[in-house]
């Protein structure tokens, strides 16, 4: 038995009928990810009012609990969870508040809340729970309600206070339904007995049974010599002469002498308590933080659902990355998504809710939900537009880098490293921090950027409805991949012309391309897997460092250029260097800074003497800006890294952006930003999200740059 949909009305950010909350649920492990005040946690504690927890909390219902829309608050709510894949023992013993759809019994919880202003605060809220697809089933209530409770772990829980010792402990409630223990309660055994053989070297088993293990201590207290005297002395000084007429006082040592084995059992149980050992500490002796303390009882819980045939295997985590770092964040996915596929006993349904990237990293990616402004989207295969190799190719290179996407408000999707150094830099030019939007870079390198792309495309419903789309809009850079025709005297290539077999090759050069419709199709190819709110911004001429010189930005281009080179004969000089004595340490630091910065002001003055040089060189030429463009990026065609440069160029825009000036020049630098790249942040940072604001009256809009 597992859940399979909740549906949300009226509940906190979730509205009714269109902007109600409809989640489709997955057996096994289910990750609800997204932003704050998405609707994780509002989903989690919808579960536990209509379900209950097994810890018992009592979940108060309050004013903000009911839909807020503009000035009006709804005046009830309701929540309905719907199972299916009922088995025999529990559908037996739910057996009225079954439904029954194409020949499947199926079980529908409806909860249902209302609220009445004309009474006392006392009264105002009136809740009831039933059965039914429409919610008027016979009510769910005493043993029905305990079948259905769901386990539940809040976030930055006290995992040790939840581990030790104590009346009701959780431990013991877990322990007490765990099978290894419970299958031995009914064991028949007799203490005295027991210790007899034992003194008389006879053939006995050790009792398995937990309480008659207790028996067993008992008694071995009660026939102690010491326990024995003192008690009689007990009796005969004290409890005698304070006894009166015929009743004769007397008193009892014991453990737990209760008649009851399951009280016995409860009773010893709750003097436990849990503690990790590690391999250096066999005993448990020292002490352990709240991660591994918050495993030890993740795991506990875990050993009782999969087993419990009383308790419904359904398991809520909010927030399990805290206190964890990375590295047991990653193994901790690992093992959820183990038992959640576990054949052994019953499988165990877990939802999550998180804002790490790095167990979204870990998850499978058809069993994340990304929430979005009280909208969930999930991305299992009948949901997205993605194929079964794409899914493959995802998990296996959605790493922790690239999944901060699930968090974002806008996402721009990369090829390099170059881009994703950049791009940053570029959009506080065009005063749009991309960080203030929260909008997140993300660098496939060469791998499948449209891959990426169409986790954020819905596939159509079954019934042929149109999917909602998710309001996040992505884009994706992509360069054009064509030289100008200049490129061949700029780089010292070959003829460019038809191939030795006479066959027209792929276009690489512009005079490749007959005409501009020719031009059109090569960028329309480029977008050929857009839709919705995925959109590819391919660059208006060749690659990005190519169109940044186009732009205007040669000269600081040439300059990040000179500065790699120079760093890296740094690097080596460095290495080469011998090593000095302790004592001459800090003067060689000194000098070795002050070096550094001399340096790098002489290769800035000799890079920009050389660009204007070779302005002046070919001033004449037609194709001026082409010809420049091409000879400003011919070093990172070759042997310059195109990441380092692509770091000097950022800290160098960065610089002459915020270095003293006039506004007239700042506005000149942001004309130098490439038109595509202008459109790429402008349409990632206007998505229709209510609370976005400019952050200048002054921003360019994107109709304003596509006129």
């Amino acid at each position: 038995m597992h859940l399979i949909e909740i549906r949300i009305d009226n509940f906190r950010l979730f509205g009714t009928d269109t902007q109600a909350l409809v989640l489709p649920i997955r057996p096994g492990l289910n990750v609800l990810a997204g932003e704050n005040d998405a609707g994780k946690t509002a989903v989690i504690d919808a579960i536990r009012l209509t379900l209950g927890t097994t810890s018992q909390e009592f979940l108060r219902i309050s004013e903000e609990d009911f839909h807020l829309s503009g000035d009006t608050r709804a005046t009830d709510f309701t929540i309905r969870c719907r199972f299916a894949d009922i088995d025999e023992g529990v559908g037996g013993s739910l057996l009225e508040h079954l439904s029954y759809e194409s020949g499947q019994p199926c079980l529908y919880v409806t909860f249902r809340a209302t609220r009445n202003e004309a009474l006392s605060a006392r009264r105002r809220f009136s809740v009831e729970v039933r059965s039914g697809p429409d919610g008027n089933g016979p009510k769910l209530e005493g043993e029905a309600r305990v079948l259905l409770q769901a386990t539940y772990l809040r976030p930055l829980r006290d995992a040790e206070r939840e581990l030790a010792a104590g009346r009701n402990s959780r431990l013991s409630q877990i322990l007490q339904h765990t099978k290894e223990i419970a299958e031995h309660k009914d064991e028949v055994f007799e203490p005295a007995s027991f210790v007899r053989a034992v003194t008389e070297k006879e053939e006995t088993e050790f009792p398995k049974s937990v309480a008659n293990v207790s028996r067993l201590a008992d008694h071995l207290i009660q026939e102690n010599e010491g326990i024995t005297k003192a008690r009689g002395r007990l009796d005969r000084t004290c409890l005698a002469e304070l006894s009166l007429g015929d009743e004769q006082l007397g008193s009892r040592v014991s453990v737990t002498d209760i008649a009851s084995a399951d009280q016995r059992l409860r009773t010893v149980l709750e003097k436990l308590e849990l503690r990790l050992a590690a391999s250096g500490d066999p005993r448990g002796q020292l002490p352990h933080g709240l991660g591994y303390n918050n495993l030890l009882f993740m795991a506990c819980e875990l050993l009782l659902l999969g087993q419990d045939r009383d308790t419904l295997p359904l398991l809520l985590i909010e927030e399990p990355e805290a206190h964890l770092h990375p590295q047991l964040q990653l193994r901790l996915m690992e093992f959820l998504q183990e038992e959640a596929a576990s054949a052994v006993g019953r499988q165990v349904q877990v939802i999550i809710t998180t804002h790490s990237p790095n167990l979204a990293s870990k998850a499978k990616l058809a069993s994340m939900i990304l929430l979005f402004q009280g909208q969930a989207f999930p991305l299992a295969p009948e949901y997205t537009l993605l194929s079964k190799p794409d899914y493959r190719f995802l998990e296996r290179f959605l790493d922790v880098t690239k999944a901060n996407l699930f968090f974002a408000r806008g996402v721009v999707i990369v090829e390099g490293d170059s881009e994703a150094l950049l791009l940053p830099s570029l959009a506080c030019l065009v005063r749009r921090d991309l960080t203030r939007y929260g909008v997140s870079i993300v660098n496939v390198g060469s791998r499948g950027l449209r891959r990426y792309a169409r986790i954020f495309q819905r596939r159509s419903m079954a019934d042929g409805s149109i999917a909602p789309v998710i309001p996040i809009h992505v884009a994706c850079l992509a360069d054009r991949d064509i030289m100008p025709d200049c490129a061949t005297e700029a780089f010292g290539l070959k003829d460019h012309g038809d191939d030795s077999e006479g066959k027209k090759r792929e276009p690489k050069f512009e005079s490749d391309l007959a005409d501009e419709a020719a031009r059109q199709s090569l960028i329309e190819d480029k977008r050929r897997g857009d839709g919705e709110n995925v959109k590819t911004f391919v660059s208006d001429h060749w690659t990005l460092e190519y169109d940044l010189a186009h732009a205007g930005l040669g000269c600081l281009l040439s300059q990040a250029v000179a500065l790699a080179k120079d760093e890296v004969r740094q690097d080596r000089k460095n290495d080469d260097q011998t090593t000095v004595s302790p004592k001459d340490d800090a003067g060689e630091d000194k000098k070795r800074v002050e070096d550094a910065g001399s340096s790098r002001e002489k290769v800035l003055r000799k890079a920009t003497k050389a660009w204007e040089q070779l302005e002046h060189e070919h001033q004449d030429r037609s194709d001026k800006a082409e010809f420049l463009s091409c000879k400003a990026y011919e070093s990172l065609r070759k042997s310059v890294s195109k990441p380092m440069a692509a770091q000097h160029l950022a800290s160098l825009l960065e610089e002459s952006y915020d270095q003293k000036g006039t506004e007239e020049a700042r506005e000149r630098l942001r004309k130098c930003v490439p038109s595509y790249i202008q459109k790429a942040i402008e349409y990632v940072t206007c998505a229709n999200i209510s609370n976005r604001t400019p952050e200048s009256s002054g921003e360019t809009r994107v109709e304003e740059l596509e006129e």
